[in-house]
């Protein structure tokens, strides 16, 4: 009946975000360019997607109309690799596009992760923080702290957790891969490119997510391959839900 219908609908109101889905890319063959496939997706779906690159020295990527950077300064990497997150709120305007063109940078491999989200505040943009660890002989990376996007007393966020390796280093004899996750994260994943000249060449990436009303995370560390001659990226984003 109407009251019953009515009790369920308050229950269900005010979720937090919603993981829909990952789609991972690999790029094996060094290029300038990128053409990322886009998922399906509907009208108020919210966008995230992760960019690696083997070998750069900072982000000279130019991203296509309507790709929102996050925190452009701190999400680039230096050395030999950098990653960074963008993120597009789904409306009629972009809901036809079944690529996003990024262009320009040194011609490297690369991955690319997009996550598909429901549910999110568009009013409020996810932020965003990241760690790079730059140094030969270490294999993990802590994204940090983060506070989420309060816009009110009461938190609903869904955290997502990335790490971007790469190397160009031969001699450390391992494909760039994510080896251990955060804990407390579910929905993970990896996916790996190397130069099929060189197999220690190219990069990895991983990911995970997880929904808390808490108003800030700290994930724990990634560990990742190789060591030596690697470098890794770990990022962590929040996404606030529509607050029923």
């Amino acid at each position: 009946d109407r009251r019953s219908r009515a009790a369920r609908d308050s229950r269900t109101r005010g979720f937090n975000p919603q993981f829909g889905a990952f789609t991972p890319q690999v790029f094996s063959t060094a290029a300038t360019n990128v053409s990322i496939a886009l998922p399906a997706r509907s009208i108020g779906d919210r966008l995230e997607l992760y960019l690696t690159r083997s070998s750069a020295s900072g982000d000279a990527i130019a991203a296509p109309l309507g790709w929102t950077p996050l925190d452009a300064s701190g999400l680039t990497g230096t050395a030999s690799s950098f990653s960074r997150v963008y993120y597009q709120d789904v409306d009629a305007g972009n809901l036809a596009a079944t690529t996003a063109d990024f262009t320009g940078g040194t011609s490297t491999e690369s991955t690319s992760l997009i996550v598909k989200l429901t549910g999110c505040d568009l009013t409020v943009a996810p932020v965003a923080n990241a760690t790079l660890q730059n140094s030969n002989g270490i294999s993990t990376v802590n994204p940090g702290a983060l506070t989420g996007p309060n816009a009110g007393a009461v938190q609903r966020n869904l955290w997502t957790v990335y790490i971007g390796v790469a190397s160009q280093d031969s001699l450390s004899g391992a494909t760039p891969s994510v080896t251990g996750f955060p804990t407390g994260y579910t929905n993970t994943g990896t996916s790996t490119t190397t130069d099929a000249g060189a197999a220690a060449n190219g990069c990895g990436q991983g990911w995970g997510t997880k929904e808390s009303v808490a108003g800030s995370d700290d994930p724990s560390a990634w560990t990742y391959l190789p060591a030596a001659g690697g470098r890794a990226l770990a990022i962590t984003v929040a996404n606030r839900g529509v607050i029923g």
